[in-house]
Protein backbone atom coordinates (compact mmCIF):
# COMPACT_ATOMS: atom_id res chain seq x y z
CA UNK A 1 0.00 0.00 0.00
CA UNK A 2 1.49 3.37 -0.79
CA UNK A 3 -0.25 6.13 0.54
CA UNK A 4 -0.28 9.40 -1.56
CA UNK A 5 -1.45 12.74 -1.10
CA UNK A 6 -5.16 13.34 -2.02
CA UNK A 7 -4.43 16.47 -3.98
CA UNK A 8 -4.21 16.67 -7.50
CA UNK A 9 -0.17 18.79 -6.93
CA UNK A 10 0.35 16.26 -4.18
CA UNK A 11 0.04 13.46 -6.30
CA UNK A 12 2.58 15.65 -8.97
CA UNK A 13 5.13 16.36 -6.37
CA UNK A 14 4.74 12.24 -5.33
CA UNK A 15 5.37 11.60 -9.12
CA UNK A 16 7.92 13.64 -10.04
CA UNK A 17 10.06 12.28 -6.59
CA UNK A 18 9.37 8.67 -8.05
CA UNK A 19 10.71 9.67 -11.60
CA UNK A 20 13.79 11.41 -10.22
CA UNK A 21 15.77 8.97 -8.43
CA UNK A 22 14.77 6.32 -11.19
CA UNK A 23 16.06 8.36 -14.06
CA UNK A 24 18.66 9.28 -12.08
CA UNK A 25 19.66 5.71 -11.87
CA UNK A 26 19.02 5.02 -15.66
CA UNK A 27 21.54 8.33 -15.98
CA UNK A 28 24.48 6.58 -14.12
CA UNK A 29 23.90 3.32 -16.03
CA UNK A 30 23.82 5.15 -19.19
CA UNK A 31 27.45 7.29 -18.06
CA UNK A 32 28.62 3.82 -17.13
CA UNK A 33 28.60 2.63 -20.49
CA UNK A 34 27.72 -0.80 -18.47
CA UNK A 35 25.77 -3.69 -20.15
CA UNK A 36 23.51 -3.74 -17.54
CA UNK A 37 22.61 -2.05 -14.17
CA UNK A 38 20.76 -2.91 -10.70
CA UNK A 39 19.73 -1.14 -7.51
CA UNK A 40 19.65 -2.43 -4.29
CA UNK A 41 18.62 -1.40 -1.13
CA UNK A 42 20.96 -3.10 1.74
CA UNK A 43 20.14 -2.91 5.27
CA UNK A 44 22.03 -5.43 7.43
CA UNK A 45 22.30 -8.51 6.06
CA UNK A 46 18.99 -7.71 3.68
CA UNK A 47 19.16 -6.73 -0.24
CA UNK A 48 16.12 -5.78 -1.84
CA UNK A 49 15.96 -5.11 -5.17
CA UNK A 50 14.52 -1.69 -6.72
CA UNK A 51 15.38 -1.39 -10.07
CA UNK A 52 17.34 -2.73 -13.26
CA UNK A 53 18.50 -1.82 -16.22
CA UNK A 54 20.02 -3.52 -19.16
CA UNK A 55 21.61 -6.75 -19.05
CA UNK A 56 23.06 -8.02 -16.05
CA UNK A 57 26.26 -9.81 -17.79
CA UNK A 58 29.81 -9.56 -17.81
CA UNK A 59 32.10 -8.59 -15.32
CA UNK A 60 30.46 -7.32 -12.27
CA UNK A 61 31.46 -3.93 -10.29
CA UNK A 62 30.00 -1.73 -7.30
CA UNK A 63 29.28 1.61 -5.96
CA UNK A 64 27.65 2.43 -2.72
CA UNK A 65 25.19 5.10 -2.11
CA UNK A 66 25.09 6.46 0.89
CA UNK A 67 22.02 7.54 2.58
CA UNK A 68 22.93 8.83 5.77
CA UNK A 69 21.19 5.66 7.62
CA UNK A 70 22.15 2.42 8.91
CA UNK A 71 20.86 1.16 5.51
CA UNK A 72 22.60 2.19 2.06
CA UNK A 73 22.09 1.57 -1.61
CA UNK A 74 24.32 -0.47 -4.21
CA UNK A 75 24.83 -0.29 -7.81
CA UNK A 76 26.08 -2.90 -9.79
CA UNK A 77 27.16 -2.19 -12.86
CA UNK A 78 27.61 -5.40 -15.25
CA UNK A 79 30.26 -5.58 -17.88
CA UNK A 80 31.16 -2.04 -17.39
CA UNK A 81 34.73 -1.31 -18.96
CA UNK A 82 37.70 -0.05 -16.06
CA UNK A 83 37.08 3.44 -16.39
CA UNK A 84 33.60 3.12 -16.30
CA UNK A 85 32.72 3.59 -12.54
CA UNK A 86 34.99 6.56 -12.22
CA UNK A 87 33.14 8.04 -15.27
CA UNK A 88 29.85 7.51 -13.55
CA UNK A 89 30.88 9.31 -10.38
CA UNK A 90 29.04 13.07 -10.91
CA UNK A 91 25.87 10.81 -11.97
CA UNK A 92 26.04 8.57 -8.81
CA UNK A 93 26.24 11.67 -6.70
CA UNK A 94 23.17 12.80 -8.30
CA UNK A 95 21.78 9.75 -7.84
CA UNK A 96 22.19 9.96 -3.94
CA UNK A 97 20.89 13.42 -4.37
CA UNK A 98 17.32 12.50 -5.94
CA UNK A 99 17.55 9.09 -2.96
CA UNK A 100 17.58 11.93 -0.31
CA UNK A 101 15.20 13.88 -1.38
CA UNK A 102 12.71 10.93 -2.31
CA UNK A 103 13.76 8.90 1.41
CA UNK A 104 12.70 12.82 2.76
CA UNK A 105 9.17 12.55 0.76
CA UNK A 106 8.58 8.48 1.86
CA UNK A 107 9.12 9.78 5.38
CA UNK A 108 5.84 12.05 5.14
CA UNK A 109 4.34 9.57 3.45
CA UNK A 110 4.70 7.34 6.52
CA UNK A 111 3.97 10.57 9.16
CA UNK A 112 0.67 10.26 7.12
CA UNK A 113 -0.32 6.97 7.50
CA UNK A 114 0.64 7.18 11.21
CA UNK A 115 -1.92 9.40 11.29
CA UNK A 116 -4.86 7.51 9.48
CA UNK A 117 -3.58 3.81 11.36
CA UNK A 118 -2.96 5.44 14.82
CA UNK A 119 -6.21 5.06 16.82
CA UNK A 120 -6.36 4.58 20.57
CA UNK A 121 -5.91 0.69 20.84
CA UNK A 122 -3.13 0.37 18.62
CA UNK A 123 0.19 2.61 18.35
CA UNK A 124 2.07 1.91 14.63
CA UNK A 125 5.71 1.37 13.64
CA UNK A 126 7.06 1.47 10.83
CA UNK A 127 10.02 -1.08 9.67
CA UNK A 128 12.24 -1.33 7.42
CA UNK A 129 12.87 -4.81 5.64
CA UNK A 130 15.50 -5.94 8.28
CA UNK A 131 12.94 -4.65 11.10
CA UNK A 132 14.88 -1.31 11.77
CA UNK A 133 12.43 1.03 13.55
CA UNK A 134 12.23 3.77 10.78
CA UNK A 135 9.65 5.83 13.01
CA UNK A 136 6.88 5.34 15.35
CA UNK A 137 3.51 7.46 16.29
CA UNK A 138 4.47 7.13 20.05
CA UNK A 139 7.42 5.39 22.16
CA UNK A 140 7.43 1.64 21.62
CA UNK A 141 5.48 0.36 25.11
CA UNK A 142 5.23 -2.86 25.16
CA UNK A 143 5.36 -5.99 27.15
CA UNK A 144 6.73 -8.83 25.09
CA UNK A 145 8.75 -6.29 22.44
CA UNK A 146 11.89 -4.01 22.76
CA UNK A 147 14.02 -2.06 20.46
CA UNK A 148 17.37 -3.72 20.05
CA UNK A 149 20.01 -1.95 18.43
CA UNK A 150 17.95 -0.21 16.63
CA UNK A 151 15.22 -3.19 15.50
CA UNK A 152 12.06 -4.22 16.37
CA UNK A 153 12.27 -7.50 18.57
CA UNK A 154 10.24 -9.84 20.63
CA UNK A 155 11.94 -11.21 23.62
CA UNK A 156 11.13 -14.59 22.97
CA UNK A 157 13.51 -16.45 20.45
CA UNK A 158 10.54 -18.36 18.19
CA UNK A 159 8.30 -15.10 18.47
CA UNK A 160 10.95 -12.53 17.20
CA UNK A 161 11.51 -15.05 14.80
CA UNK A 162 8.07 -14.93 13.57
CA UNK A 163 8.01 -10.93 13.80
CA UNK A 164 10.74 -10.83 11.41
CA UNK A 165 9.31 -13.39 8.80
CA UNK A 166 5.90 -11.07 9.48
CA UNK A 167 7.99 -7.54 8.77
CA UNK A 168 9.36 -9.41 5.55
CA UNK A 169 6.48 -11.16 4.07
CA UNK A 170 4.89 -7.41 4.65
CA UNK A 171 7.79 -5.56 2.75
CA UNK A 172 8.38 -8.34 -0.52
CA UNK A 173 5.22 -9.85 -0.83
CA UNK A 174 2.71 -7.14 0.65
CA UNK A 175 0.86 -9.99 2.92
CA UNK A 176 -0.79 -8.86 6.31
CA UNK A 177 0.23 -11.19 9.35
CA UNK A 178 -1.20 -11.35 12.70
CA UNK A 179 1.82 -12.04 15.07
CA UNK A 180 0.95 -13.44 18.95
CA UNK A 181 3.50 -13.00 21.63
CA UNK A 182 2.91 -13.90 25.01
CA UNK A 183 4.43 -12.71 28.21
CA UNK A 184 3.68 -14.83 31.48
CA UNK A 185 0.86 -16.61 29.54
CA UNK A 186 -1.10 -13.18 28.56
CA UNK A 187 -1.36 -12.80 24.68
CA UNK A 188 -0.49 -9.51 22.58
CA UNK A 189 -1.15 -9.39 19.07
CA UNK A 190 0.82 -8.05 16.81
CA UNK A 191 -0.85 -6.68 13.28
CA UNK A 192 1.74 -6.22 10.69
CA UNK A 193 1.09 -4.82 7.46
CA UNK A 194 2.60 -3.25 4.18
CA UNK A 195 3.69 0.20 4.21
CA UNK A 196 5.96 1.53 1.23
CA UNK A 197 6.64 -1.66 -1.42
CA UNK A 198 9.01 -1.30 -4.69
CA UNK A 199 8.60 -0.75 -7.38
CA UNK A 200 6.48 2.81 -6.27
CA UNK A 201 8.76 3.22 -3.00
CA UNK A 202 12.43 3.49 -2.33
CA UNK A 203 12.99 2.29 0.52
CA UNK A 204 10.14 -0.57 1.40
CA UNK A 205 8.61 -0.68 4.85
CA UNK A 206 6.02 -2.24 6.68
CA UNK A 207 4.00 -1.03 9.65
CA UNK A 208 3.50 -3.11 13.04
CA UNK A 209 0.34 -2.52 14.97
CA UNK A 210 1.37 -2.60 18.59
CA UNK A 211 -1.52 -2.88 21.22
CA UNK A 212 -1.72 0.27 23.54
CA UNK A 213 -1.31 -0.20 27.39
CA UNK A 214 -5.01 1.55 27.48
CA UNK A 215 -6.97 -1.28 26.35
CA UNK A 216 -9.23 -1.97 23.47
CA UNK A 217 -12.85 0.23 22.92
CA UNK A 218 -16.11 -1.57 23.30
CA UNK A 219 -17.52 -0.27 19.66
CA UNK A 220 -17.73 -4.16 18.62
CA UNK A 221 -18.37 -5.19 21.93
CA UNK A 222 -22.47 -6.00 20.14
CA UNK A 223 -20.82 -8.28 17.86
CA UNK A 224 -19.31 -10.07 20.56
CA UNK A 225 -22.15 -10.42 22.61
CA UNK A 226 -24.38 -11.38 19.35
CA UNK A 227 -21.90 -13.96 18.51
CA UNK A 228 -21.19 -15.82 21.48
CA UNK A 229 -23.83 -14.73 24.58
CA UNK A 230 -21.47 -12.07 26.84
CA UNK A 231 -22.47 -10.03 28.91
CA UNK A 232 -21.76 -6.40 27.90
CA UNK A 233 -18.90 -5.89 30.49
CA UNK A 234 -17.71 -9.81 29.06
CA UNK A 235 -17.68 -8.34 25.19
CA UNK A 236 -15.59 -4.80 26.66
CA UNK A 237 -12.84 -7.43 28.66
CA UNK A 238 -12.74 -9.60 25.85
CA UNK A 239 -11.69 -6.55 23.21
CA UNK A 240 -9.33 -5.75 26.15
CA UNK A 241 -7.86 -9.28 25.98
CA UNK A 242 -7.62 -9.28 22.32
CA UNK A 243 -5.68 -5.76 22.06
CA UNK A 244 -3.40 -7.18 24.63
CA UNK A 245 -4.27 -6.02 27.55
CA UNK A 246 -3.35 -8.00 31.20
CA UNK A 247 -6.07 -8.75 33.83
CA UNK A 248 -4.30 -5.88 36.53
CA UNK A 249 -4.83 -3.55 33.78
CA UNK A 250 -8.21 -4.37 32.95
CA UNK A 251 -8.55 -4.50 36.69
CA UNK A 252 -7.22 -1.17 37.38
CA UNK A 253 -9.20 1.07 34.25
CA UNK A 254 -12.59 -0.63 35.50
CA UNK A 255 -11.83 0.31 39.00
CA UNK A 256 -12.71 -3.98 40.19
CA UNK A 257 -10.35 -6.89 42.00
CA UNK A 258 -8.27 -8.74 39.60
CA UNK A 259 -10.52 -11.63 40.56
CA UNK A 260 -13.46 -10.25 38.67
CA UNK A 261 -11.69 -9.69 35.76
CA UNK A 262 -9.95 -13.41 36.07
CA UNK A 263 -13.60 -14.79 36.55
CA UNK A 264 -14.93 -13.02 33.96
CA UNK A 265 -12.02 -13.97 31.23
CA UNK A 266 -13.20 -17.61 32.59
CA UNK A 267 -16.90 -17.22 31.83
CA UNK A 268 -15.84 -15.63 28.57
CA UNK A 269 -13.48 -18.75 27.75
CA UNK A 270 -16.54 -21.12 28.08
CA UNK A 271 -18.73 -19.33 26.00
CA UNK A 272 -16.82 -18.26 22.99
CA UNK A 273 -15.87 -22.56 23.71
CA UNK A 274 -11.81 -22.35 24.15
CA UNK A 275 -9.52 -23.44 26.95
CA UNK A 276 -6.71 -20.79 26.99
CA UNK A 277 -6.86 -17.25 26.23
CA UNK A 278 -4.60 -17.70 23.54
CA UNK A 279 -6.70 -19.52 21.49
CA UNK A 280 -9.29 -17.19 22.56
CA UNK A 281 -7.08 -14.45 20.90
CA UNK A 282 -7.06 -16.71 18.18
CA UNK A 283 -10.64 -17.31 17.78
CA UNK A 284 -11.67 -13.35 18.41
CA UNK A 285 -9.16 -11.97 16.18
CA UNK A 286 -10.49 -13.59 13.72
CA UNK A 287 -14.06 -11.65 13.65
CA UNK A 288 -12.51 -8.11 15.26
Amino acid sequence: MLLRPTSKGGDAAAAQGLAAWREAFEALFAASGAAGAALDWIEGAEAWPLAHAGEPAGLRSTLEVSLGLDAHLRVTLFGASPGGPNRAEPERRALEAACRRRLAEEDEILRLIGEVLSDARRAPVFCGPGGGVIGASDPVRSRALRLHRGRLAADEAAEDTALRDAIRAAVRDGERRRVLLTDDGEPEVLDVRPALRAPEALRPAAVVLVPREEGASADRAPLLREAFGLTNSEAVVALDVVAGSRARDIATRRGVAVSTVRAQIKAILGKVGVGHQVELVHRLSAIC
